[in-house]
């Protein structure tokens, strides 16, 4: 399962990519940072045209992934706006609400908002 030749190994293509395809000696460039390939640079055409074809599909590929990402937070921030819109709106209406129930009871003598006229009535003459 970790053979680094399966052919479903995602990382196999990077690893031959960045492996030291330039370097003659095989082993891994002396200075920290740099790229095997710009140690000793190949001279033979096809190995340039085939790194250029590589590299250019490396660029193609995290092109698509930033596309992608790109796609994602602005799906998320128009989420966030949406759900702050309802807030906002649950907040005017709740408030507006308020404002018609104290309205309400001004209106019918402060009376308790489960108690109807009706009862109040009832009550009054039963005393």
């Amino acid at each position: 399962m970790n053979d680094s030749n399966s052919p479903n190994d995602p990382f196999e293509f990077f690893r031959k990519l960045w492996s030291p395809m330039g370097n003659p000696l095989g082993a891994a460039p002396t200075m920290p940072g740099v790229m095997p390939g710009m140690v000793f640079p190949s001279t033979n055409v096809e190995d340039i045209e085939k790194r250029i074809a590589e590299l250019r599909t490396v660029e193609g590929w995290l092109a698509l992934n930033l596309e992608m990402l790109r796609t994602m937070v602005q799906g998320l921030e128009a989420q966030r706006a949406t759900l702050a819109a309802y807030q906002s709106m649950n907040q005017s209406m709740s408030a507006a609400a308020a404002e018609v129930m104290a309205a309400q009871r001004r209106a019918t003598g402060s009376q308790a908002p489960d108690e109807s006229p009706g009862a109040s009535a009832r009550r009054r003459k039963s005393s």
